[in-house]
C-alpha cells in the first residue's frame, strides 16, 4: 500500500503543477504548438536522446565494474534501460536506481554499499556537469542585465564543483577515483546529446535561433528541479520552470511549454523501451514494487 500512497503522491504533485501552468498559459495553444510539428524531427529528437542514454550506461559502468569487472556492457544497458522505465512509470516505493542495486546484488552477491555508491557517483557525476552548465550558462545569458549579486556568486562556485567531487571521492572512495574523470567527459557528452535533443524540438516548433541558449539554461534548471523525486518523470516541474523562466527572459511561454512537453514525451517514449528488456533471470524474481 505504501508504494501506491506515493505514486498517487507524484501524480497528485505532477497534477498540481500543470494546473498552475494552466491558470497561466492556454494549454490548448500548447497542444496545438504540440500537435504540428514535424514528426520526423521529433524522431530525430527520440534518437539523439537515445544515443544520450546508451552513453550515461557506459557512465554507470564505468563505476559497476570496481565492483564487478564480470559486468557486459550489452547488459548494463538494458539494466539501465530498465531502471529508466521503474523510474518513470511503476508505482514502486523503490527507484529505478535502487532496482538497479537489488538486482545487482542478487547478480553477483557483492556488497550492497559498493553498489549504492557506485550508482550514487553516476547520479552525482551527471548533476554536478548540469550545475557547471548552469554556472555559465547562468553567466553568459545574465550578462549586462541587472540580477542579484548573490546569483552571480552561486554559478561561480558552480564552477568548482568538479574539484569538491574530486577531493572527496580520492579522499573517501580512492577505489572510484579512477572511472570518474571518463565519468566526467562522459557527462558532457550527455548533456550535449540531450541539449541537441531538445534543440531538435526548438527547432520543429520555429524558435529562433539567437534563443537557444536561454532554453538551455531553462532545460539544465528544469533538469534538476525533475530529477526530485515528487513528480512522474518531470511532468509539470519542467513544464512550471520553462514557463517560469521564458516569462523572465521574455520568451513565448506557449512555445517554451510545448518544448517542455514535448521533451518529457521523448523521455517516457524512451523509457518504453525498458520494459521489454530482459535483465532478472528465471533465478532473481525481483518485483520492484514490492522491494522495501
Amino acid at each position: 500500500m505504501n508504494y501506491w500512497l506515493k505514486y498517487i503522491f507524484r501524480l497528485v504533485v505532477s497534477a498540481i503543477a500543470v494546473y498552475i501552468v494552466s491558470r497561466k498559459i492556454d494549454l490548448r495553444v500548447v497542444a496545438d504548438l504540440a500537435g504540428n510539428v514535424s514528426l520526423p524531427m521529433l524522431f530525430v529528437s527520440i534518437l539523439v536522446y537515445n544515443c544520450s542514454q546508451v552513453i550515461s550506461s557506459q557512465r554507470l559502468s564505468g563505476f559497476l565494474k570496481v565492483v564487478d569487472p564480470t559486468i557486459s556492457e550489452l547488459w548494463n544497458l538494458r539494466l539501465y534501460y530498465r531502471g529508466m522505465f521503474y523510474n518513470l512509470f511503476l508505482p514502486g516505493s523503490v527507484t529505478g536506481d535502487a532496482y538497479k542495486v537489488v538486482v545487482l546484488k542478487r547478480r553477483s552477491g557483492g556488497s550492497y554499499n559498493l553498489y549504492i555508491t557506485a550508482i550514487l557517483l553516476d547520479r552525482l557525476t551527471g548533476l554536478m556537469l548540469i550545475f557547471v552548465i548552469i554556472g555559465l550558462l547562468f553567466l553568459f545569458t545574465t550578462a549586462g542585465k541587472h540580477v542579484p549579486v548573490y546569483l552571480n556568486y552561486i554559478s561561480v562556485a558552480c564552477l568548482f564543483l568538479p574539484i569538491l567531487l574530486w577531493f572527496v571521492v580520492s579522499r573517501y572512495l580512492n577505489r572510484f577515483r579512477v572511472p570518474l574523470f571518463p565519468a566526467c567527459l562522459l557527462s558532457l557528452a550527455v548533456q550535449f546529446l540531450q541539449l541537441a535533443s531538445l534543440g531538435c524540438i526548438l527547432h520543429a516548433l520555429g524558435v529562433e535561433p539567437g534563443q537557444y541558449l536561454t532554453y538551455a539554461l531553462m532545460f539544465y534548471v528544469s533538469s534538476l528541479v525533475s530529477a526530485i523525486p515528487f513528480t512522474m518523470g518531470g511532468l509539470g516541474a519542467r513544464e512550471l520552470v520553462f514557463m517560469t523562466g521564458s516569462a523572465w527572459f521574455g520568451l513565448q511561454q506557449p512555445v517554451a511549454v510545448s518544448a517542455a512537453f514535448l521533451f518529457f514525451l521523448v523521455v517516457a517514449l524512451s523509457s518504453l523501451v525498458g520494459a521489454w528488456l530482459p535483465v532478472e533471470n528465471k533465478n532473481m524474481n525481483v518485483d520492484p514494487a514490492m522491494q522495501a
